[in-house]
């Protein structure tokens, strides 16, 4: 009788043992499948097509809505690579011509000979003009002015174009709204600074690429709407900032599409330290 009570429990305790070593196993092969999705991007084809970004490191996936959104989150939440390891990689233009196109208007274009709309009070009726940012920036400097911000609320877009003022804040988010359907990219970025005599102080600017070119629109010094080109990586973005106010930026975040609050920054958003 304890004979077979020892080999009923020994064929449980195989069956127990066999079906672990089973469980553990087909886990790793899972926990290693997800590792190598980080980093990506994911179509849910069995849905409506939607897109998730694989964060790395942490195991979740943000859904990417709109594309400024896109960026923005990919931006802040990808992994960085060294230029050593960029330059490794075959680069592969695929719209040469279209560029070489581009390249041709840009250098027959003037400002001076910029057509720009007439001011309209239905915003919805002029906004396919500023398809061009130049016009953009054109029509507002004409039409709009500028001050200093005393807070970090953005009048929503509608309300800062009726009323042809405001500030920098009010500015970029409405820059954003107007060019997201015609950029590549468009995203509102807040930072913050130190000045010569270590004052603190906070501004915003609209980063956008067109025409696979990379710029950023904010308010010059005159406060005037001005347009600012850069190459490389966002360090050389706020490096040519710095320089043009004479100032330190210490940390940013990104300002989410829909949001008129830029005093701190919203889910899946976060301060980045400089």
């Amino acid at each position: 009788m304890i004979l077979n009570n020892r080999k009923i429990f020994l064929v449980t305790f195989s069956i127990f043992l066999f079906t672990l070593i089973s469980w553990l196993l087909t886990t790793q092969t899972n926990a290693n499948d997800f590792k190598y999705l980080e980093g990506k991007i994911l179509l849910q084809v069995e849905e409506n097509g939607e897109a998730w970004y694989v964060v790395p490191n942490q195991g979740k996936r943000v859904f990417l809505s709109r594309p400024d959104d896109a960026f923005s989150i990919m931006t802040n939440l990808g992994l960085g690579i060294s230029n050593q390891n960029l330059f490794k990689l075959e680069k592969i233009n695929f719209s040469k011509h279209h560029d070489e196109k581009n390249n041709d208007n840009k250098r027959n274009t003037n400002k001076e000979d910029i057509e720009i709309p007439d001011y309209n009070s239905d915003m919805e009726e002029i906004i396919p003009y500023f398809s061009d940012p130049q016009v953009l920036v054109k029509f507002l400097n004409e039409n709009f002015s500028f001050k200093n911000h005393a807070n970090f609320h953005a009048k929503n877009p509608e309300s800062f174009y009726n009323k042809r003022e405001g500030n920098v804040f009010d500015l970029v988010v409405f820059c954003n709204a107007v060019l997201k359907d015609y950029t590549v990219i468009s995203s509102a970025i807040r930072y913050e600074y130190r000045d010569e005599n270590n004052i603190e102080g906070s501004y915003a600017i609209l980063v956008f690429r067109k025409d696979n070119e990379t710029s950023y629109i904010t308010l010059n010094n005159d406060k005037q709407v001005d347009i600012y080109n850069y190459s490389g990586s966002f360090r050389n973005l706020f490096k040519l900032e710095e320089q043009r106010q004479n100032i330190n930026i210490y940390r940013y975040f990104y300002v989410s599409s829909s949001s008129l609050n830029l005093s701190q920054p919203k889910e899946p958003f976060s301060w980045q330290e400089l």
